[in-house]
């Protein structure tokens, strides 16, 4: 996968399901050989000394969701060993160190913040433009949702964005028991969760029978 240009690429779900993942760290690294050491203060080395550095960008992708880069920047990393082999080996591990403790940092803020304002996917179809309105006004009146924003909106298939605080599992839960219990525009439909997963919840509303 490009590094450059995997935000909102369809191979996010493929590798989410793959991997079982929550988020995906790209990165690239080089290894640049430096001068090796042969001496320290004028008095020879029993053996010669490898010096290798390491440097490289990293991009922190979440596996849910519309797939949104989280965070990036650059490490680098420093190795050396009496073989030249072994000092790269040590320079990318420290630079992958050094990466995953920026990442662990970041990432324990990026998860408090969506335990406030996690923006969830919300996929539907069956509804006309005034259903959809009533149902707007219904997740913001009866429901946890902070904000609803409108990306696409059609009968045959509409695309929005809900901020939860709460994970798409909560969000669907609430969707369940809201929905015999005071969605106001359910007169006349019915409301399924067809699935609910990595911050995608997809919902169809057919007419009652």
């Amino acid at each position: 996968m490009d590094a450059e240009n995997v935000e909102g690429s369809p191979l996010i779900k493929i590798l989410a399901e793959a991997l079982q993942a929550e988020v995906l760290v790209l990165g690239t690294v080089e290894t640049e050989d430096q001068q090796p050491l042969d001496s320290v203060n004028g008095k020879a080395l029993e053996r010669t000394i490898y010096n290798t550095a390491a440097t490289g960008t990293y991009k922190v992708v979440l596996l849910w969701g519309d797939g949104k880069i989280v965070d990036s920047g650059s490490a680098d990393g420093r190795g050396a060993d009496i073989t030249q082999k072994v000092s790269r080996e040590k320079a990318i591990s420290e630079w992958a160190t050094s990466v995953s403790k920026k990442v662990n940092a970041q990432l324990k803020e990026e998860w408090f913040n969506l335990t406030e304002n996690n923006p969830i996917v919300l996929k539907f179809t069956g509804l006309s433009a005034d259903e959809a309105t009533k149902f707007k006004d219904d997740l913001t009146e009866f429901t946890a949702a902070k904000e609803v924003n409108v990306r696409t909106s059609d009968t045959n298939g509409s695309e929005w964005e809900v901020i939860y605080p709460g994970k798409d599992s909560l969000f669907q839960e609430e969707l369940v028991y809201k929905k015999d219990r005071g969605f106001s525009f359910l007169a006349t439909k019915t409301l399924e969760v067809k699935s609910a997963s990595r911050g995608v919840v997809n919902l169809e509303f057919k007419p009652l029978k």
